[in-house]
């Protein structure tokens, strides 16, 4: 018999540095590769901001990172969102779109079959960059940058598009907001 407790994963969906899918990501692991790289220029120019942050302003020592490659990629048009949206919209939401739609089809589910269900979200989710990006280039103020950088929207947009009707919360604790989010939907 099945334990009353017991948590299944049946569907999994991943994009990290230099890994489009979870497959690809496991191989570099298995060998002890290293997935951190030098700041793509197409990033940012590394070398313009490097120096001592201690004796000058916005100067880091930071030249490496994990990066994932075609975080501009986006099919704005299958999620219903306008070109515009999807262009302010921070890369977190558009990648947690992404692989929130592959995990389903992972666990071998059409969208359809979780429509009206009590199917809960919990997302763990850092970090405002975008938003700081965006008020620096944006000359007038968009309806959509609040939507497309609000933590709240990230999960709710998931919950909205799929019509999911159980809880649907962002779980931000910094480093531990994964694990907080599995923790909490566990509960």
């Amino acid at each position: 018999t099945a334990d009353a407790d017991a948590i299944a994963v049946i569907g999994m969906a991943g994009i990290m540095p230099q890994s489009p899918d979870l497959e690809t990501f496991w191989r570099p692991i298995e060998n002890g590769d290293d997935l951190v790289g030098e700041i793509p220029p197409d990033r940012w120019d590394w070398k313009a901001f490097h120096g001592d942050p201690q004796k000058e302003i916005k100067k880091t020592w930071a030249k490496w990172g994990g990066f994932m490659a075609d975080v501009r990629r986006f099919d704005a048009r299958f999620f219903g969102i306008s070109r515009r949206e999807a262009e302010l919209m921070d890369p977190q939401q558009r990648l947690f779109l992404e692989t929130v739609w592959k995990s389903i089809e992972d666990a071998g589910y059409r969208s359809s079959d979780l429509a009206g269900t009590k199917t809960a979200l919990f997302v763990g989710v850092a970090a405002s960059d975008y938003n700081m990006l965006l008020r620096e280039q944006l000359d007038d103020f968009d309806a959509y940058a609040p939507t497309g950088n609000a933590h709240s929207v990230l999960a709710n947009r998931i919950s909205y598009l799929l019509d999911l009707r159980g809880p649907s919360e962002p779980v931000d604790t910094a480093c531990s907001s994964s694990l907080v989010a599995i923790h909490r939907a566990v509960r």
